[in-house]
């Protein structure tokens, strides 16, 4: 029997190549396309998660699939102050996101966007997310332009 990386018979060593980089290209489109879903939240991130999990934790490219803008924040910060999604939908929201190497943060608000998306992930470190606080969360977004 061949050696596991040996190509099948009639198969070229750059056939096998190119369907393996077609099969990476595929991948990296598809995690493109989940990180997009997570970041508009308009299904459950459940299975999404479970999807992205199946291609693994670690990002080898050089530049991330997704960039958060701080109007990606404000449309969700809006969902829950219009009662569409819950406090803990909101975190979990920011939790599926949050220091991924394949998700960056829009480099011209850089800092903000990465200190109110932590405050939203983490409110047991910070404090509850609450009507208010993430009112302060939206005012502190659209305050600094």
């Amino acid at each position: 029997m061949p050696p596991a990386s040996a190509p099948r018979a009639g198969v070229t060593p750059e056939a096998s190549r190119d369907r393996s980089s077609g099969t990476l290209a595929k991948q990296m489109n598809r995690r493109a396309e989940i990180l997009n879903e997570l970041v508009r939240y308009e299904l459950p991130s459940a299975p999404l998660m479970q999807e992205l999990s199946a291609l693994g934790w670690d990002w080898l490219g050089d530049t991330p699939l997704v960039t958060i803008k701080k109007k990606d924040i404000l449309r969700i910060i809006d969902r829950f102050l219009g009662g569409d999604i819950s406090a803990e939908q909101l975190q979990e929201w920011a939790e599926n996101l949050e220091v991924r190497e394949d998700v960056a943060f829009d480099e011209v608000d850089e800092k903000l966007l990465d200190n109110v998306f932590f405050r939203i992930a983490t409110p047991f470190i910070n404090e509850p997310l609450t009507v208010e606080s993430v009112s302060r969360l939206k005012t502190e977004l659209l305050e600094n332009k």
